[in-house]
């Protein structure tokens, strides 16, 4: 990863930059203000927006590939399946717990200083934030 302030944008986050829903625009203009930051999310990003968008909204499938090329994604590896392993949390899903482990990691690197933790689930936001992450939902928050 560079070495330079990043957001980590989880799925939702990611559809709402695929096709037009609520906080599209919003988001879109909050990460255009923040050119510096480079966005990053987990490798599990990759199946979870394309499956969001078979059910929901097959025609944009097209899209996902050129969107998804502007992250910088980080694998599940085994510190990532360890830390999302241990949360205590309940009702953190295993997904979730995946993503929210990433962006700890990020958080716990001080070279990639991680800025945001981009979401626009508040059950996830919610997880994020007791983890001490930094929390965004551009146009919601």
């Amino acid at each position: 990863m560079k070495r330079s302030a990043g957001d980590l944008l989880d799925p939702t986050a990611m559809i709402k930059l695929v096709r037009e829903e609520e906080h599209s625009r919003e988001l879109a203009e909050w990460l255009d203000a923040r050119p510096q930051a480079e966005l990053v999310s987990s490798a599990l990003v990759e199946v979870e927006v394309s499956r969001a968008l078979h059910r929901s909204m097959p025609q944009a499938l097209p899209r996902v590939p050129t969107t998804l090329a502007k992250l910088y994604r980080l694998s599940i590896g085994p510190v990532v399946r360890a830390t999302a392993a241990a949360y205590p949390d309940q009702r953190l899903r295993s997904l979730d717990a995946i993503h929210v482990a990433t962006a700890q990691i990020l958080a716990d690197d001080q070279a990639a200083n991680l800025e945001a933790f981009v979401s626009y689930d508040k059950r996830l936001l919610a997880s994020a934030a007791a983890a001490g992450l930094p929390t965004a939902s551009p146009g919601a928050d």
